[in-house]
């Protein structure tokens, strides 16, 4: 019986290629990500790679978040935020806005 009800489960369905918008970012896009929604336009994430996050000033006008390793965060969405990514050593990896 078993097998007759096996026969009528549908057919996975088969792989498809990912598109290129779909893979990861890797470390150099990610520091290319457009900030003017919640960053000072004095801010350049990018120029800003590798310092540490109490020589930062910059706050969005929802505030800022610095997300440490192995922190956990919340997945609310404030576009306005200006969301800080730091190395065990606090200096910052990445930026972005939400």
């Amino acid at each position: 019986m078993a097998g007759m009800l096996a026969a009528c489960q549908p057919e996975p369905p088969a792989p498809t290629e990912t598109s290129e918008s779909a893979q990861p970012k890797g470390k150099a896009e990610k520091a290319t990500e457009d900030l003017s929604g919640c960053a000072p336009a004095s801010f350049n994430g990018r120029a800003r790679m590798g310092t540490p996050v109490d020589q930062i000033d910059a706050t969005g006008p929802d505030g800022r978040r610095v997300i440490r390793p192995g922190q956990m965060v919340t997945m609310d969405y404030l576009a306005g935020r200006l969301n800080l990514v730091v190395d065990g050593a606090g200096n910052l990896t990445r930026a972005y806005c939400g």
